[in-house]
C-alpha cells in the first residue's frame, strides 16, 4: 500500500514538473499560431480584395462578387467590402440583393450618405418608394444641400401623387440651383396635377 501511494505521488510529481516546463513552451505555440493566422487573414483579406478591385476595375462584376463575399465570410463588418458588393449587385440591376447589403452597412455606419442614398436609389429602382424616403430624408438630415436626395424625394413623391409635398421638395431643389429646369417642368407638372392653372 505504501507503495503504491509513492508510485502515485512520483507520478504526480513528474507530471506537475513537466507541466512547469512544458507550459510556457506550449502556450508560445499557440501564440504564434495565432499571430500567423492573423497574418495569413491579413494578406488573404488584402489578396481578396486586389482580386475583387480588379475585376470591378474591368467592369467584370459578376467574377468580384464572389471575392467580397469570401471578404465578408472573413469579416462580415467590413465596410468596404459590404459597399463594393452592394455596388456591384446595384450595376448588375440584382437590387433586392444589394439592398441587404446596403442594410448590413447601414448597421455598421448609420450616417454613411452613400449607404444611404444607394439603398434609396435601389428602393426607387424597385419602386419602393414609402421605404426609399426614409432613406432619402437620412441623407438629406446629414446633409441638408444634398440636391440628389431633395430631387429624388420629390420625384418618389410625385410617384406616390403626394404631388403638394412633392413641390415643396421641388423649390427646395430650385433653392439649391436656381437653373435646375427638371424641378421647374416638374413644378408646373404637379400644379397641373393638383389643377391649380394659376
Amino acid at each position: 500500500m505504501k507503495l503504491r501511494i509513492l508510485t502515485v505521488a512520483s507520478i504526480t510529481c513528474v507530471f506537475l514538473i513537466l507541466y512547469a516546463f512544458a507550459a510556457p513552451f506550449y502556450l508560445n505555440v499557440v501564440n504564434i499560431a495565432k499571430a500567423q493566422t492573423s497574418n495569413a487573414t491579413s494578406t488573404s483579406i488584402d489578396t481578396l480584395f486586389d482580386r475583387a478591385n480588379n475585376f470591378d476595375n474591368q467592369k467584370r462584376y459578376a467574377e468580384a462578387i464572389p471575392y467580397w463575399k469570401q471578404i465578408l465570410a472573413i469579416n462580415s463588418t467590413n465596410t468596404d467590402a459590404l459597399n463594393s458588393l452592394a455596388n456591384d449587385l446595384d450595376s448588375l440591376q440584382r437590387y433586392n440583393e444589394a439592398v441587404t447589403y446596403w442594410n448590413k452597412s447601414l448597421a455598421i455606419n448609420s450616417s454613411n450618405v452613400n449607404a444611404l442614398t444607394s439603398l434609396a436609389n435601389d428602393l426607387d429602382n424597385l419602386k419602393r418608394y414609402d421605404e426609399a424616403l426614409t432613406y432619402w430624408n437620412q441623407a438629406l438630415a446629414i446633409n441638408s444641400s444634398n440636391v440628389n436626395a431633395v430631387t429624388s424625394i420629390a420625384n418618389d413623391l410625385d410617384n406616390l401623387q403626394k404631388y403638394d409635398e412633392a413641390v415643396t421638395y421641388w423649390n427646395q431643389a430650385l433653392a439649391i440651383n436656381s437653373s435646375n429646369v427638371n424641378a421647374l417642368t416638374s413644378i408646373a407638372n404637379d400644379l397641373d396635377n393638383l389643377k391649380r392653372y394659376d
